[in-house]
């Protein structure tokens, strides 16, 4: 009936266009709510993570049993897939961004990053050096063009041009960041369960410590 379970673990959420919300639940694929109703959509297996497409379709990164790779949808169907192409990175897909470009940007548990330029299957960019480690954990794409990679080992920016890794801030370690988000001038913002809250500031990143 697509009505999610108490039991079944949601790896993902995304807001729709039209009010609603997608997710990724369990190892059964993804179900929609419209505002009123659930249901069920037909592509299959576990989604790791979501993101909008410039070309109106939602991008889902998922996997289902030896077979993994980034599914193009219109609502719950998928209209293609993109699965074990000879350039994708090795292992699984982590998490993805949409620039504003247009472009996609994807993450892989072992094997680095990949962009697309969001208007065909194929990538134009596959990055799996000078990245801290290959195991990327989360990525973000900020309104002024910088991509930002979260790995186990630290963080690293790509200008459009150049990389360059992060691993210390305040003397803290810049250790396994899972979650980045943009904050308002240009500030980004980064999550660690291992070290806390970090805080780009267009400068240089420092370790947030909330004042009591």
């Amino acid at each position: 009936d697509g009505v999610p379970q108490a039991a079944d673990p949601a790896k993902c959420l995304l807001a729709t266009r039209d009010g609603g919300w997608v997710a990724g639940v369990g190892t059964n694929g993804i179900t929609l709510f419209d505002g009123h109703h659930f249901s069920a959509g037909t592509l299959q297996g576990t989604v790791s993570a979501m993101v909008h497409g410039a070309d109106g379709m939602i991008w889902a990164a998922f996997s289902r049993n030896h077979q993994r790779g980034i599914a193009l949808l219109r609502g719950g169907t998928p209209v293609s897939t993109i699965t074990n192409f000879s350039t994708l990175p090795a292992g699984s897909i982590t998490c993805l961004a949409a620039a504003p470009d247009g472009a996609v940007w994807a993450g892989c548990t072992n094997g680095g990053v990949i962009r697309f330029d969001g208007k065909s299957a194929r990538p134009n960019l596959v990055r799996d050096s000078g990245l801290l480690t290959n195991g990327i954990t989360a990525i973000h794409c900020t309104k002024q063009g910088d991509v930002w990679i979260g790995t186990a080992r630290g963080i690293v920016r790509f200008d459009g041009t150049h990389w360059s890794g992060f691993t210390h801030a305040g003397g803290t370690s810049l250790t396994n960041v899972t979650g980045i988000a943009s904050g308002t001038n240009g500030t980004v913002w980064f999550g660690s369960p291992d070290a806390g809250v970090f805080r780009y500031d267009g400068n240089r990143i420092e370790h947030f410590v909330p004042k009591g």
